[in-house]
């Protein structure tokens, strides 16, 4: 099977909500890195955007089993893509994508990762705007 960046995670959502799962003590899945580096393929994660939550949360095999994690996958998604635009130089757009994890999820705001790049972005923002 070829998965792309992100597909992966709507992929096992399906297989782990279907089937009862285990505790195996060795690898069997290999995780292949692609040259280039997909997860820093910008336009790859921008196009994608946010249809990952709902490939997964509308999907209707689930019946909305999954509902109650929306608001956590969410807040996470929109931390990765502001973190993956700020990483790339598009500060401005991943400022919009931290205010909305922190509005799904106020408590985000102690992740002190992404909340130094934010001040960071923010400020760099600023003084852009001042120029």
């Amino acid at each position: 099977i070829h998965i792309t960046n992100g597909e992966d995670i709507a992929y096992f959502a399906k297989i782990l909500f279907s089937a009862k799962g285990c505790f195996l003590p060795v690898p069997v899945a290999v995780i292949t890195r692609h040259s280039g580096g997909q997860h820093r393929d910008i336009e790859k994660i921008t196009r994608q955007g946010v249809d990952l939550i709902s490939t997964i949360f509308d999907d209707p095999y689930y019946g909305g089993a999954l509902e109650y994690l929306r608001r956590d996958f969410s807040s996470d998604r929109y931390l990765s893509l502001f973190r993956s635009l700020y990483l790339y130089g598009d500060a401005q757009v991943g400022i919009k994508y931290y205010l909305m994890a922190l509005t799904l999820k106020p408590k985000k705001v102690l992740k002190f990762g992404y909340l130094t790049k934010f001040i960071r972005a923010y400020l760099q923002s600023i003084l852009k705007g001042a120029n």
